[in-house]
């Protein structure tokens, strides 16, 4: 799944949430192609293309946020105490989405695929209702551990020894991605070579010449 990420949660955070979520809705999480965060100065909003999300969730100030029916019968938006209740909400409605359209639901007005507002509010809020029971474990789990800087030894030999080996691993890095670039394009033009080899016969000179002849012979007959 790609992640496009602009908001202040970090991307370890929003994979793990996303993953929980997908199991919530019994949702595979690789049927998901892309999903994208954002920032909006509304309180929250959402998109669901197909197999992608999109999820925009507004600054803290813009919560809590009262619940409200729309005018559509059966759609109730829940209560939201805070942002990070709002994007569980809004990732799990989109998400909901997903998984409707991949049990081939057609509920939405005019017979679309991916389910009604109706039913994708309903997924939402039982997801909602589990993040609410177990939000400290999950939040624990989904927040990554902070990254302690390794100490640098006080042997100034062995400060050179680190940096040495810094710098050799920036090498192999950018070798090893050279050398990853270079195995697609040797993939992709031996397509290319085999494709002129069976169009052409270039490994059946003899071949090519008479079939050329024929061509020849049934276009002047």
């Amino acid at each position: 799944m790609k992640l496009i990420n602009t908001l202040d949660y970090p991307d370890r955070y929003l994979r793990r949430m996303i993953s929980w979520i997908c199991r919530e809705l019994e949702l595979p999480v690789r049927y998901v192609l892309e999903a994208k965060f954002q920032n909006t100065s509304k309180a929250y909003s959402g998109r669901c293309y197909g197999r992608r999300i999109l999820v925009r969730i507004g600054p803290a100030s813009r919560y809590p946020v009262a619940a409200w029916k729309q005018h559509r019968p059966g759609n109730y938006k829940p209560a939201l105490q805070d942002r990070t209740e709002g994007l569980v909400k809004v990732t799990a409605h989109e998400l909901a989405h997903v998984a409707q359209r991949r049990a081939r639901s057609r509920t939405r007005p005019g017979g679309g695929w991916g389910g009604s507002e109706a039913a994708t509010d309903a997924l939402a809020a039982s997801v909602l209702e589990n993040f609410r029971r177990q939000r400290e474990e999950l939040l624990q789990a989904w927040t990554p551990a902070p990254q302690t800087e390794p100490v640098a030894p006080a042997d100034p030999a062995m400060v050179k020894v680190h940096a040495r080996y810094e710098r050799v691993m920036k090498y192999l890095k950018h070798w090893e991605q050279r050398c990853q670039r270079a195995q697609r394009k040797v993939i992709e033009y031996r397509k290319k070579a085999r494709y002129y080899e069976m169009r052409y016969d270039l490994q059946r000179p003899q071949a090519a010449v008479r079939r050329r002849k024929r061509r020849a012979k049934r276009a002047s007959a």
